[in-house]
């Protein structure tokens, strides 16, 4: 049998859009998935509240594969130059539809890695699944609010980051590495860690917070001091010939 709250109605009797008063387990009404994409950003305590008994994920995530796609298609695309557009666009339009339908799934298994296997918390995959999906939304709200930027300097790689701030800084790793937080990025991961921290009665946000930051920072200085090695790397060989 299917289970209903996977879907973008989460209550199939309730067909003219009114939701009942508190399902079987007594829990909490769940919102529409246009609400919860608002409540994500406004009031997400009281979104995890409902999402923790009644794990919706597969709406949130069409509905950041919708918005991700839009921006996509307006915004001139990365390599159009060398791919020709047509191939460009569309490529772009995949890789839209992957970070929205993907990412959350791939973030998931690492959050399940940490704080079920290693943590032994309590959530389940589709809880957590649930959380991670309404949380990286706020990865799509930010590409909307950078497309102003793209499209007046027509560099598809524009971004609002943490280096944005320290724009003084002196070409180098640090900024390099500042520049690899995205804002907007760095707000969907504070989210994370509010719901996944709600999912188990034991831990804290601020602990929780810590874990997933601190793995994104690894991860990060690892990928900017590869990139710098092959840079170097490139350059050098460059000169020589």
């Amino acid at each position: 049998m299917a289970d209903d709250r996977w879907t973008m109605q989460e209550d199939p009797e309730a067909s003219d859009g009114a939701w009942p008063a508190e399902d079987e387990a007594g829990a909490p009404p769940l919102p529409n998935v246009f609400a919860r994409a608002v409540l994500v950003m406004v009031s997400p305590g009281k979104l995890f509240a409902g999402l923790a008994v009644q794990p919706a994920v597969v709406g949130i995530m069409l509905l950041s594969a919708a918005v991700l796609m839009a921006v996509f298609a307006v915004a001139s695309p990365a390599g159009a130059e060398v791919l020709g557009p047509a191939l460009a666009r569309g490529l772009a339009l995949l890789s839209a539809v992957a970070e929205a339908l993907l990412g959350p799934v791939v973030f998931t298994l690492v959050t399940m890695l940490l704080f079920r296997v290693i943590r032994r918390d309590d959530a389940t995959f589709k809880q957590h699944l649930a959380v991670n999906a309404h949380a990286l939304f706020i990865g799509a709200v930010g590409a909307v609010c950078t497309l102003p930027l793209v499209l007046s300097t027509g560099d598809p790689t524009q971004t609002l980051s943490v280096g944005s701030l320290f724009f003084f800084f002196p070409d180098g790793f640090l900024a390099k590495l500042l520049s690899s937080f995205g804002l907007f990025d760095c707000w969907a991961m504070a989210v994370a860690a509010l719901g996944l921290s709600a999912l188990d009665e034991r831990r804290t946000w601020r602990g929780t917070l810590i874990v997933l930051a601190g793995l994104w920072i690894v991860v990060n200085v690892v990928g900017v001091a590869i990139g710098g090695f092959f840079l170097d790397f490139a350059e050098g060989a460059a000169s020589a010939s």
